[in-house]
């Protein structure tokens, strides 16, 4: 077994409220994330503030040679990535490690969204630490977390009538004074996106050209094509829960306007590096990089 220990710690003057779980994880570096995970440890903070010292052992049989490995810690808040480290390689492969510290960073509004029902509406919430994005339709909130004895609440700025009280996997939704019934957190899975032609209406948030066309069509079997504004192509694709990447583009060569072939450049160059797929509560289609690039598209018809 190797022991591996260190500290989770952040500059920032924040406490952690009520609730807050420690989890540190060594997984394989080439996996996608929530994926490869060879050793984990989870721990109840029970109001305990940053450091936050962690120690857990890993089966060194589980380690294959050739492979990079690295640990990484993050903070949840009522269940919802708020806090997050870099990963930091595993080098060595017996005896005992130190890591020191490692540093958390909050974690930003769209990586970590989440779909809830509430009755016939359909809501977004994205994470950043004590903050939050409520998406309902076209219309967007800001939210900040206020103080609960139980899961995790937040607030509208500036209209404390809107609110949404987040309890594991479901919760309550007020708008503007209205509630709404108990939340559940709505399933999203590759079903709702395979099949489809998804008609792209932005790239990177800079918009599409007027009457230019670029499209996306999963395949029920792991082929991705479409047009990218001026040319053809396809693809392979890999989607689990949230998460998906693709692989193997390849396009056909002809010539347009240069600023067709700008954007298409763009578009090809964001969906080569796609790490994860959210489906907002308006029904658009996201896909993120880790970089925050993003590409939004509509659904067209069957494919």
């Amino acid at each position: 077994m190797i022991s591996v220990k260190g500290e989770l710690s952040y500059a920032q003057r924040v406490a952690l409220p009520g609730g807050a779980q420690a989890i540190v994880e060594v997984r394989d570096s080439a996996q996608p994330e929530g994926q490869g995970v060879v050793a984990e440890r989870r721990i109840d903070l029970r109001g305990r503030q940053v450091p936050i010292p962690f120690e857990l052992d890993v089966d060194q049989a589980r380690l294959e040679p050739g492979k990079a490995y690295a640990v990484r810690g993050a903070v949840t808040i009522g269940g919802r990535p708020a806090w997050l480290t870099d990963p930091a390689p595993l080098v060595a492969r017996s005896g005992a490690v130190d890591l020191g510290t490692l540093v958390l960073q909050p974690v930003r509004v769209g990586a970590f969204p989440s779909t809830f029902l509430c009755g016939d509406l359909r809501m977004t919430l994205d994470f950043l630490g004590e903050k939050a994005r409520l998406t309902v339709g076209q219309t967007e909130w800001d939210m900040r977390q206020t103080r609960t004895a139980s899961g995790a609440r937040f607030e509208a700025v500036n209209d404390p009538a809107t609110w949404f009280w987040n309890k594991g996997q479901g919760g309550i939704l007020s708008i503007q004074g209205r509630e709404y019934p108990e939340c559940r957190e709505a399933s999203v899975s590759g079903a709702d996106v395979r099949g489809v032609e998804w008609i792209v209406e932005d790239v990177n948030g800079g918009g599409i050209i007027d009457r230019s066309r670029a499209t996306l069509v999963f395949g029920p079997d792991g082929r991705l094509s479409g047009r990218g504004s001026c040319n053809g192509y396809t693809g392979q694709y890999a989607m689990t829960a949230d998460s998906v990447t693709v692989s193997g583009i390849a396009s056909t060569t002809m010539s347009c306007a240069p600023s067709l072939m700008a954007q298409e450049a763009r578009f090809l160059e964001a969906l080569r590096d796609v790490k994860r797929f959210q489906i907002r509560a308006d029904g658009a289609l996201v896909l993120h990089t880790e970089d925050r690039r993003s590409i939004r598209a509509r659904r067209g018809g069957a494919a």
